[in-house]
């Protein structure tokens, strides 16, 4: 969890009025179709507010990171090998596959691994690129 995000759940309650004032700026954005703009600033509104949700059923950074930690290490996910010095397309287990790890490689030596965005989730490239940097 980013630091930024850890105040959510260190600051609830500003978190939350932080967010109800970001409703009238982001219907500013949408009005002046700044669309870029309105889109982060709702993700990070969105983000935001699924923490708060958590800090209900897990009122503690540590209670969040016990219960996250199984994901984040990889447990039971599958593993994507990919070849960074070689062309070709993400191949991913068919159908379903649920947490995937991507293991990344540069002439057959593996550089990075990495839990990739959860199933069913929007693949942010340039955070997931972060991640792996």
């Amino acid at each position: 969890m980013s630091p930024r995000r850890a105040l959510t759940y260190r600051h609830p309650r500003a978190s939350e009025r932080l967010a109800q004032v970001a409703i009238p700026a982001l219907r500013s954005l949408e009005a002046l179709n700044l669309r870029r703009a309105w889109w982060r600033l709702s993700t990070m509104v969105l983000a935001h507010a699924y923490l708060l949700g958590m800090t209900e059923a897990m009122p503690s950074l540590d209670d969040f990171r016990t219960f996250m930690a199984p994901v984040l290490e990889g447990a039971g996910a599958q593993t994507v090998d990919i070849e960074l010095d070689s062309a070709g397309s993400l191949d991913l287990p068919p159908g379903e596959p649920g947490w995937l790890t991507l293991s990344l490689s540069v002439a057959g030596t593996q550089v990075a691994s990495v839990v990739a965005p959860e199933p069913g989730a929007q693949w942010d490239w340039p955070a997931l690129t972060a991640r792996v940097v």
